[in-house]
């Protein structure tokens, strides 16, 4: 119920690629996306949250044994690490803005991972929740749209932007 009210023509996720004007290009922000999902569909955030081990109060336990079934469970240290290696290589392009909008709070040194980290599983529950919606509503194409615009300005070879596209991106 929740991604259906999301990908509601009400909500304003129904995007004409060919139709936007450059007010509607300037106006697109993932923060407020992420609000109106937060706002929108709480539960499926929260789950989201749970599986990408956010930190939300429904949040799966991780260690370094196997569950109940044998199954490993997954501890992502080792890829934090990773992660923070790359941020670290990262100057090209300054992320630091974009980062601290969407963790919503002034980074000092002491919490910036914690920051990188928060902003990054808010952009993959934003993209998460966008293909779902899509998947309900075709029309429901918001972040689709910018992105593929996007990725047409940058002169994206077609062959990746129709790879994105047929998985929902």
């Amino acid at each position: 119920a929740e991604v259906r009210r999301l990908a509601s023509k009400d909500s304003g996720s129904h995007f004409g690629a060919s139709s936007a004007t450059t007010e509607q290009l300037e106006q697109f922000n993932v923060k407020d996306m992420a609000q109106g999902m937060i706002h929108s569909a709480p539960e499926l955030w929260a789950l989201l949250g749970a599986l990408l081990g956010g930190g939300e109060k429904y949040s799966l336990p991780v260690s370094d044994e196997v569950d109940g079934d044998g199954d490993a469970v997954m501890d992502d240290s080792q890829d934090s690490e990773d992660n923070d290696s790359y941020w670290d290589q990262v100057d090209a392009v300054d992320l630091e803005g974009f980062i601290n909008g969407l963790a919503s709070e002034n980074v000092s040194k002491k919490n910036i991972r914690a920051s990188r980290r928060s902003a990054i599983i808010k952009i993959k529950k934003v993209v998460i929740i966008s293909i779902m919606m899509q998947s309900v509503q075709p029309k429901s194409n918001a972040l689709q749209s910018i992105i593929g615009i996007f990725l047409q300005s940058a002169h994206t070879p077609q062959n990746v932007i129709d790879t994105l596209a047929r998985i929902g991106i």
